[in-house]
């Protein structure tokens, strides 16, 4: 059977590792990311796109915890790249791949790039608009970035 990142187990550390995250315990986080990327990288390449939405979603924790620890450059290197695994399979107006523009769109505001921040934001916000039931968290980023840049 082929190496696949997606068990029970993996799945739960994502979970973890979004919640450390969120109460801001990093070195927690940053264990959890760091497991869950070992088991990523000895997938075989023809895998990944089984492991596609997983891979994006471990892209996106690394980039929220390079974000935290104050690298947003770092951090955007991560959200683009979850853009990059997303897009080949995600509608243009997936809440996912939504989130991940919103995400990226934040650390784009941190490093000082508003217009391409603010682009980004906009494309979110417009995928959000055809979900209005969509959980909170996916629109987490989206509200931090109105903040940062001053919108509303």
């Amino acid at each position: 059977m082929p190496n696949r990142f997606i068990s029970n187990s993996n799945f739960s550390r994502l979970v973890l590792a979004r919640s450390y995250l969120a109460d801001g315990k990093l070195d927690d986080a940053r264990q959890e990311i760091a497991a869950l990327r070992g088991h990523m990288d000895s997938i075989d390449p023809d895998e990944i796109a089984y492991t596609r939405q997983a891979a994006a979603q471990l892209e996106s924790l690394r980039g929220e915890l390079q974000l935290k620890g104050g690298e947003p450059e770092a951090a955007a290197g991560h959200f683009r790249r979850a853009i990059e695994l997303l897009l080949p399979r995600q509608h243009a107006d997936s809440p996912h791949l939504a989130s991940a523009r919103a995400d990226l769109a934040l650390a784009l505001a941190t490093t000082g790039d508003r217009v391409r921040s603010k682009a980004l934001a906009d494309q979110a916000r417009a995928a959000f608009a055809t979900h209005p039931a969509v959980a909170p968290h996916f629109r987490r980023s989206l509200i931090a970035v109105d903040k940062l840049l001053k919108r509303t």
